[in-house]
Formats: C-alpha cells, sequence, structure tokens
C-alpha cells in the first residue's frame, strides 16, 4: 500500500511539474510578444514635462511638433 501512494505521489509530482513548465513557457511567449513602452514612458510616465528641457517630451500626450 506504501508503495502505491509513492507512486501516485510521483505522478502527481510529474504532472504539476508539467504544468509549471507549460505556464512559464506561456507566459515566456506572452511577455515576448507584448508590447514595449518607449523608455522615456518607463523612466517618467506619459505626462512628464521637465522644467529644466526647453521642450516637452515626444513622447507625451497630445504633444505636436
Amino acid at each position: 500500500m506504501l508503495i502505491k501512494r509513492i507512486e501516485l505521489f510521483i505522478k502527481m509530482l510529474k504532472i504539476a511539474i508539467d504544468l509549471v513548465v507549460v505556464v512559464a513557457e506561456a507566459a515566456r511567449v506572452f511577455l515576448s510578444h507584448a508590447p514595449q513602452a518607449p523608455p522615456a514612458l518607463l523612466r517618467h510616465g506619459p505626462y512628464y514635462y521637465s522644467a529644466s528641457t526647453s521642450q516637452p517630451s515626444a513622447y507625451m500626450i497630445g504633444y505636436l511638433p
């Protein structure tokens, strides 16, 4: 009876590991296809404007050159 439980545990562990691998692969594929934000948005946010620069960020929403 103990050997059957160990075998069942090993089978369940293999299934759990397979599930983790599939989820990790799906997350990797999803993140590799996600659009990348421009560096200015990552640093400052969409509405960043610095008084030290004479021109607003080119990534600012509503900016017209």
